[in-house]
């Protein structure tokens, strides 16, 4: 059963304040799940497989290097280095980001409320955490018509939270099926950080399909073949049958 969890306090999730990102406290909310599976007898023990895309990569990244009992991990379009992605920023929008960051960490000590910055540039805003060409299109299809609760706004603290997580550093010491499907570019996540995760895996491998960040989801050109791997890599590390 492949596992992925949504992010607490974004969205129709509990928590507060609202859309602060701690991808330790994700991470450690996805051990607990696979523990509370493991504990259950309804599921098999030696078919759970990690699942993330985009930035949630990072989670099944982390732990197919540390937890040695999963089945697999399977990432696409995936953010697994948060300092190679913030490399790709523009200088100046780094440095606006960075200093708002440090305004709202400060203010987070003393009790003020999130300092928001916009999470993705629909074509209103300049300053924002995605900001490319293929972004407003593709922000587009993932965004749900019917739910007011889908904030296109972050915490500005939360960006540091993002670069200091570098799951990809540390998948040699995986030693499951690791399988990442990559975009022929990536103006999102940085795509020399999740193939050098999936090279540096022991049994770590890349499917390359057309397009950028965003293909891979419904509505894109290459939704259709990313899926497509991922159930035929699904069909060999976890089989529904041993015949």
């Amino acid at each position: 059963m492949p596992l992925s969890l949504g992010y607490l306090s974004f969205g129709g999730s509990e928590g507060t304040p609202r859309n602060v990102l701690s991808l330790s406290q994700e991470l450690q909310d996805f051990r607990d799940v696979i523990s509370w599976v493991r504990g259950n007898p309804s599921f098999d023990n030696e078919k759970i497989v990690a699942w993330g895309s985009s930035l949630e990569a990072m989670y099944p990244t982390a732990l197919i290097a540390e937890d040695h009992a999963l089945a697999a991990a399977i990432v696409q379009c995936p953010a697994v280095d948060g300092l190679l992605a913030a490399l790709q920023v523009p200088l100046w929008r780094s440095l606006s980001l960075t200093f708002l960051a440090l305004l709202d960490t400060i203010g987070s000590w003393v009790g003020l409320g999130p300092i928001y910055v916009t999470t993705a540039n629909t074509g209103k805003n300049k300053l924002a955490m995605l900001s490319a060409p293929d972004v407003p299109g593709g922000w587009a299809r993932l965004t749900p018509e019917d739910d007011s609760s889908f904030l296109n706004q972050i915490a500005a603290r939360s960006l540091f939270s993002i670069l200091i997580h570098r799951p990809g550093q540390r998948t040699e010491r995986s030693i499951k099926p690791y399988l990442a499907v990559c975009t022929e570019y990536d103006s999102v996540a940085s795509l020399k950080g999740a193939e050098q995760a999936a090279r540096k895996a022991p049994l770590g491998e890349i499917v390359k399909v057309k397009g950028g960040h965003f293909d891979v989801y419904k509505g894109g050109i290459s939704f259709e073949e990313g899926l497509k791997a991922q159930l035929e890599f699904l069909e060999r590390v976890v089989p529904l049958s041993e015949a």
